[in-house]
């Protein structure tokens, strides 16, 4: 399944396994991406992004809900990620970040 950003071009590209790693490079920031399916309702998504622009890491889980009126009012979200987006840019300078330890603690702590 090929990921797209918003105006077209390629992002990333998911096979139909359970757990995946994907790569993206977007100018010199690298964004390494690990997937973990549990079904087609329910992943975790762990992101790596370092380069001279972006350093953090960031978490995901993604459950359907049963209730689709229980969803958030669309628009929300993008505005949360946004604004998620632009505190991390204007977080400061990098620092030195271990993603092994980061992932072995995410997944021990999220996927059951």
């Amino acid at each position: 399944m090929r990921i797209l950003h918003a105006d077209g071009r390629d992002f990333i590209e998911l096979e139909p396994e359970a757990a995946q790693t994907v790569r993206h490079l977007c100018g010199a920031d690298l964004y390494v991406g690990h997937f973990f399916f549990r079904g087609s309702g329910e992943w975790v998504e762990v992101w790596r992004v370092k380069g001279p622009r972006k350093n953090y890491a960031s978490l995901g889980r993604f459950h359907r809900l049963a209730d689709p009126s229980s969803r958030v009012r669309e628009g929300h979200g993008v505005r949360a990620l946004q604004n998620a987006l632009i505190a991390g840019e204007d977080s400061g300078e990098p620092i030195a970040f271990d993603s092994t330890a980061f992932l072995s603690a995410m997944w021990a702590k999220h996927v059951r």
